[in-house]
């Protein structure tokens, strides 16, 4: 199987601030795929996607990588909300240090 992932600025904005990811799970057999919108212009969208993208991989594969196949569905859908929530602490975290990101 072959995977691609591309974002689009689309009509409006001046600045593509979504991200997105692939990453082969070879040891589950699958690939993870992870998309983050950048808030159509919001201050620091560019960066809290990528952020976000980065948190979200990092410990998506680190969990992923602590399990054995194959995962029951609610092992897998644990594992991705644990994932988002690192992901959006990262972000929440980053905005609050740094003022330019806020808002």
């Amino acid at each position: 199987m072959k995977a691609h992932a591309v974002t689009n600025i689309g009509l409006v904005r001046t600045e593509n601030q979504d991200a997105c990811a692939l990453r082969e799970i070879a040891a589950h057999a699958g690939i993870l795929a992870v998309v983050c919108d950048g808030m159509g212009g919001a201050a620091g969208g560019r960066v809290a996607s990528s952020k976000a993208i980065a948190q979200f991989l990092s410990a998506a594969e680190a969990a992923l990588g602590e399990h054995t196949p194959p995962l029951t569905p609610i092992a897998v859908q644990q594992i991705f909300a644990d994932a988002v929530y690192r992901a959006n602490r990262e972000v929440f975290d980053l905005a609050v240090i740094t003022p330019e990101l806020q808002g």
